[in-house]
């Protein structure tokens, strides 16, 4: 059984006690994931409860329903339609790339609520009804798709549209698609250190990625856009792996970037790449965290300080001029207009962060994390240091290359003062101050990720262009300076 979809987030309290009433009648215990202090954390377990054969949920709303069916015939609907056209490009692609006939699922497709079926027969590979809730899987020993119709896809359709619904049904009908080609429950207890749990998420992610990229170019009914890969792609990473302080990272869906790098392979170059992957296409496990990195009052955002890198960075590189100074004005930005609520304003040279500004630092803090509002922070402060060297702020390349040279910090490392001259001047006759103290930690990058996916801001030059960009694009130039380094992101 593959157990790939557990919804993060909180669920109504409502939820939560009527699932844990049920968890208790149906067998007089309480397991994890039905506990209320597991659900309130997200930690929603795998499941469902199935319809039988195959209904998968789908129906009308005729005269006199309610709201709540109403919605529940469309997120039905929408499950109904994706699972189709899923089919349909597997038909159409299987065979061709690897020789092998392509059978639909044998077991069938459950859709299935863990509080409205409860007492009805539960699916393949579940024991109970409530096990569902939050949860999609392929069942390896019955060859079946089960998905959650009760909470997973009316949150993800609210939250996400039809992309969001689509791609986690995508991403696993391509756990099917890896286990058809070998890579399946035996291989990976005889062989798990060439197949673990990680490789088998990123071939599904990979495989989904390919689908995707196949409705974009007019294949199929979905008739999706690359607007809505990003939406797909923000759904995809609420399901990614947890952090816990003091054990080693625990990696089985792989982190935010993970995703969205594992998701590109396939969009980008098909489906035989994604049989291909290996151990050494994924990333390097992240370092074990011992105790929590402090969040970073907006304040601290504020200053001089998180600029550093950059303005050490453009002294490394042959720069001149000033680094720019950091002030803050109450609403938008007096200067640099359209660059959003944090602007580089080169005439200064300063970096004004609106307080209060529509989208501010505070709006992003709370919304994602500290580290979302620090990336559109720094990227500000990447195109201080791109003019400081003669590179131009205003073409389509310049808001790329900021995004490159934010990812190039987020890989610096604790130690990157330690490697830059410890007295370098900042072209002002001040002397640089290093910032010893580790900026970014394990789950700092899923919310620069989560940024980047949803927001151009860090990618806009200094007239607040930000090109035709996707979020995927952002994300694969912020992977590309983490990966290559601020050298690469400046001969861009």
């Amino acid at each position: 059984m593959s157990r790939s979809a557990t919804l993060g987030g909180r669920l109504p309290a409502a939820v939560l006690v009527l699932l844990l009433a049920l968890a208790l009648v149906a067998d007089g215990s309480v397991q994890w994931g039905t506990d209320p202090e597991d659900l309130a954390a997200g930690g929603l377990g795998a499941g469902s409860v199935a319809a039988e054969g195959n209904d998968t949920g789908s129906g009308s709303a005729g005269p006199g329903t309610t709201a709540a069916e109403a919605a529940g015939a469309e997120v039905d609907r929408l499950a109904d339609a994706a699972v189709e056209d899923l089919l349909a490009y597997w038909a159409e692609t299987f065979e061709p790339a690897f020789a092998l006939p392509w059978v639909p699922p044998t077991g069938g497709l459950h859709a299935a609520d863990g509080i409205a079926d409860v007492g009805r027969k539960a699916p393949p590979c579940l024991a109970r009804t409530t096990e569902i809730a939050g949860s999609a899987y392929y069942c390896e020993s019955a060859d079946a798709l089960v998905w959650d119709r009760g909470v997973l896809l009316p949150v993800l359709a609210e939250d996400h549209g039809p992309a969001g619904v689509t791609v986690v049904l995508a991403h696993e009908l391509g756990h099917r698609v890896h286990t058809r080609l070998g890579v399946d429950d035996a291989a990976r207890r005889t062989m798990p250190e060439r197949y673990p749990v990680l490789l088998s998420e990123a071939m599904a992610d990979c495989y989904a990625g390919t689908y995707f990229r196949w409705a974009v170019d007019g294949g199929g009914a979905s008739g999706f856009t690359t607007a809505e890969v990003d939406d797909a792609l923000a759904a995809l990473v609420r399901f990614r792996d947890p952090i816990v302080v003091g054990e080693p990272p625990e990696r089985t869906h792989g982190g935010a970037l993970d995703r969205v790098l594992a998701f590109h392979e396939g969009y980008s170059q098909g489906a035989r790449r994604c049989a291909a992957l290996t151990t050494q296409d994924l990333a390097p496990p992240p370092p074990r965290q011992d105790r929590p990195l402090r969040n970073r009052p907006l304040a601290e955002l504020s200053t001089e300080d998180l600029g550093t890198y950059f303005a050490d960075l453009a002294i490394r590189h042959g720069g001149h001029g000033p680094a720019p100074v950091v002030r803050t004005v109450a609403g938008d930005p007096d200067c640099g207009t359209g660059q959003g609520p944090v602007a580089f304003c080169p005439a200064e040279p300063a970096v004004v962060i609106g307080i209060g500004a529509d989208g501010d630092l505070a709006e992003v803090n709370s919304r994602i994390g500290d580290h979302a509002a620090a990336t559109m922070v720094a990227g500000r402060h990447a195109l201080a240091a791109t003019t400081r060297l003669g590179l131009p702020i205003d073409d389509p390349t310049a808001g790329r290359r900021a995004v490159c040279l934010v990812g190039a910090w987020s890989a610096a490392g604790p130690a990157q003062a330690d490697r830059t001259e410890a007295a370098a001047d900042d072209g002002q006759g001040r002397r640089s101050a290093h910032v010893e103290e580790q900026w970014w930690g394990v789950g700092d990058l899923d919310e620069a990720v989560l940024l980047l996916l949803a927001d151009d801001q860090p990618a806009r030059d200094v007239t607040g262009f930000a090109g035709d960009g996707s979020g995927l694009q952002r994300v694969l130039d912020f992977a590309a300076g983490r990966r290559d380094g601020a050298a690469d992101c400046l001969r861009r």
